[in-house]
């Protein structure tokens, strides 16, 4: 889940902002994920939808799409009320870094 191919972002030398937060001079290829994730935010989801993503059982990349589209369209006062019973998920494969929530 990571917003640019592997290995297609050129950032050495580059520092601040412009460091390829923005992909000002040294975009990359953008990842599947977030091309999915943009195609969810233009769709608006309903929260039954939303619901939907995080609770599907065939595969933790829906979910984790879906917790994604999460933290970028909620407050994050309202974080822990949508993540609370999922904190203690067993899916392997839905560890979520700590850093981005």
């Amino acid at each position: 889940m990571e917003p640019w191919e592997k290995g297609s972002r050129k950032t050495a030398g580059q520092t601040g902002m412009c460091g390829g937060v923005r992909g000002v001079g040294t975009g990359g290829i953008v990842s599947t994920a977030f091309c999915l994730l943009y195609k969810l935010f233009t769709l608006k989801l309903t929260r039954k939808q939303v619901m939907g993503l995080i609770t599907h059982t065939d595969s933790p990349y829906i979910r984790s799409l879906g917790f994604m589209y999460i933290r970028y369209t909620q407050p994050p006062s309202d974080l822990v009320d949508w993540y609370d019973e999922f904190l203690d998920d067993e899916e392997m494969a839905l560890v979520m870094r700590v850093d981005w929530i």
